[in-house]
């Protein structure tokens, strides 16, 4: 049983981060500043536990 806890939570941190890279990925394609972008990156952070129902 914990062994199968501690791959659950490295599932969500492992796609947390994938949702993350592609975000910033997505903001610098789009010609998005850096200052803004590094707004926008933590506030993004901030919601994951309201997007994953926790």
């Amino acid at each position: 049983m914990v062994e199968s806890i501690y791959r659950q939570i490295g599932g969500e941190v492992a796609m947390n981060a994938a949702v993350a890279g592609h975000l910033q990925d997505t903001l610098k394609e789009r010609g998005v500043p850096e200052s803004i972008a590094g707004e926008i990156m933590p506030t993004a952070a901030s919601t994951k536990g309201d997007v994953r129902n926790q």
